[in-house]
């Protein structure tokens, strides 16, 4: 059962980024500014820890599992360092901070979540859903290999 909730939180978290990462969907997302480059590199960033796991939880590899898991949890903190340490604490040691924010479009996109303190930084719809989907293929990955 771990292994098959694993395999839809995977897919889940990936497909999710592979679309919003690939395709304008307006107010969700905004990618009109990026560059190839910058498409490439967090695909490939979002899809080694889903390529090593499904790879782990095809053949069984378990040191492959703890990998990938391992990629998980640290996707999962950079995460954490770039949304909710600027939304709570107003500090970026991320690469999210105001300025990216405001030139990346991402003060324009949808967000759930009220401003916090009056901090410029606030996590929209699309990376809460990210986190919940990073969050669910990290803790399934953990399952599979505990």
């Amino acid at each position: 059962m771990a292994a098959i909730l694993a395999y839809v939180a995977q897919l889940a978290m990936y497909g999710h980024h592979l679309v919003t990462e690939w395709i304008d969907l307006a107010l969700y997302n905004h990618v009109r500014g990026v560059t190839l480059g910058q498409h490439v590199a967090s695909t490939i960033v979002a899809g080694l820890p889903a390529a090593t796991g499904t790879i782990a939880l095809a053949t069984g590899l378990r040191w492959l599992a703890i990998v990938s898991t391992i990629a998980w949890g640290v996707l999962l903190l950079t995460e954490v360092l770039n949304w909710w340490v600027p939304y709570l604490f107003a500090r970026y040691p991320w690469e999210v901070n105001p300025d990216s924010y405001a030139k990346w479009g991402l003060d324009k996109t949808h967000k759930l979540l009220p401003p916090f303190r009056g901090h410029p930084v606030v996590p929209d719809t699309q990376h809460l859903i990210v986190m919940l989907l990073t969050t669910a293929a990290f803790a399934t990955m953990l399952w599979v290999v505990v």
